[in-house]
């Protein structure tokens, strides 16, 4: 392991597994070097704003990839492109606005996917594309208002889904048709008043579901759920909290 020091450039880093560079005033990452045999990279609690693209070419085996905590606002297309080993990337607690399509598309062992507490307004369709091995994908606490058809969609592997904490009123009723393994999806604490039938249909199928401290409105629109405490067992347990 290496870690961010006066002398730690001058070290012959090409046998290094862990490298560890974090608190500093670093506002831009340095030249990638080869690193060929680096599995961890920890790039966290810095101030770091821009990720030029190919910044991370030359890191065959890195396996996990931690951004977390900096100020990093745009990320270019090809910024993830040559890193084939990845599994894990973290980007919690940057600055973030937009997820653009192709970012991530060429990541394909990526499995874990940190995306929260960011300023996430919108994702564009197709921008988790090609992501066939993604088990995890956290989204909770940004500023989510719309989750559409192509939001999230085609993650065959996907089990574990957070969007709790963003601010979302409308769910498309075929947002999660595409996620045939999904198994825990959180949707508390935003601000979803009600829910078409075919949007409760959708969510009855997914074996845990949270959506509680959201403002829900008793009216005509949430009587499948009412209907469903009365009369479903297993889907009052699938849905575990019901404000």
């Amino acid at each position: 392991m290496i870690r961010q020091g006066k002398d730690s450039l001058r070290l012959p880093l090409m046998n290094f597994r862990v490298i560890d560079i974090f608190y500093t005033a670093q506002s831009r990452l340095p030249q990638s070097r080869i690193l060929s045999k680096l599995q961890v990279l920890n790039l966290c609690n810095n101030q770091i704003n821009n990720i030029k693209a190919s910044v991370f070419t030359n890191l065959p085996n890195l396996a996990s990839l931690y951004l977390k905590y900096n100020r990093i606002t745009n990320i270019h297309t090809d910024t993830f492109s040559n890193l084939p080993k990845l599994t894990k990337l973290s980007l919690t607690g940057n600055q973030i606005t937009y997820i653009h399509p192709g970012i991530f598309s060429n990541l394909p062992q990526l499995k874990t996917l940190c995306l929260d507490q960011n300023n996430i307004i919108e994702i564009l369709p197709g921008a988790f594309s090609d992501l066939e091995r993604l088990g995890t994908l956290y989204l909770e606490k940004n500023q989510i208002t719309k989750i559409n058809l192509n939001t999230v969609s085609n993650l065959p592997h996907l089990g574990n889904l957070y969007l709790d904490y963003n601010k979302i009123t409308e769910i498309d009723p075929r947002a999660f048709s595409n996620l045939p393994q999904l198994l825990r999806l959180r949707l508390d604490s935003n601000q979803i008043s009600a829910l078409p039938l075919s949007a409760y249909k959708m969510l009855a199928s997914i074996p845990n579901v949270w959506l509680s401290n959201n403002p829900w409105q008793c009216d005509c629109r949430m009587a499948p759920f009412r209907l469903s405490k009365n009369g479903s067992r297993s889907l009052e347990n699938q849905i575990l909290v019901l404000s």
